[in-house]
């Protein structure tokens, strides 16, 4: 069988698998890429741990504590909404991630839920930002978030490099997956057609060298 009508037939039981069907839009790096644009979830992470103005901040008994902040608030919150807005524009200009794509990001995930829309898009946002460029710097002591801020730079860059990695993982995983389900179809193919029960020693070359990354 020619290399080419192989590698579609590969490519579509791949796709049409049924033991992969979840996998259409898990496996990592064949139609779902985790953390993406990395700059942005790396941006909104650093900024959803701080409490908000709107955060509950008593569990109903006088006793203060930090809880989880809901959608509804991130929605509305300006200080937040404005403090990610200028994370996603200085660090991922620095990537050369197209402003459509954190706009896409940010509708699906800058409150938490999908189902909530926050109150400005991120071009109104941006454009909400004030003091332009913000003057105050968050730091490793700050646990709120009442003003326009420029993102902790240790905590940017440790969920850049817990993401980054984990992506990365997730992209070799996929691909040994992707390895294994091809070699069944070339074993197959093969016996149908030739009776060799084995993949080339190029396909296997190609699986292991995954090893590499």
């Amino acid at each position: 069988m020619a290399a080419i009508p192989l590698l579609f037939l590969v490519s579509l039981a791949f796709l049409a698998s049924p033991a992969l069907a979840i996998g259409q839009a898990l496996l990592i790096g064949f139609g779902f890429s985790p953390y993406h644009p990395l700059c942005a979830e790396s941006c909104l992470r650093s900024f959803t741990s701080y409490m908000l103005s709107c955060s509950p901040s008593s569990d109903g008994h006088g006793h203060s504590h930090m809880s989880a902040t809901p959608p509804e608030c991130y929605a509305k919150d300006t200080a937040f909404l404005t403090s990610v807005a200028w994370c996603f524009s200085g660090k991922c200009a620095d990537s050369g991630v197209p402003i459509s794509k954190l706009q896409a990001f940010w509708e699906q995930f800058v409150t938490g839920s999908p189902k909530v829309t926050p109150k400005w898009t991120y071009s109104v946002a941006l454009t909400n930002v004030d003091p332009k460029p913000p003057t105050y710097q968050l730091t490793a002591v700050d646990t709120d978030l009442n003003q326009t801020s420029l993102v902790s730079l240790d905590k940017y860059l440790a969920q850049w490099n817990a993401l980054g990695n984990v992506a990365r993982e997730g992209l070799v995983e996929s691909n040994y997956r992707y390895c294994w389900l091809s070699s069944h179809v070339i074993l197959r193919s093969r016996l149908d057609t030739t009776n060799t029960a084995w993949p080339s020693l190029s396909h296997l070359s190609v699986c292991q060298s995954f090893s590499l990354f």
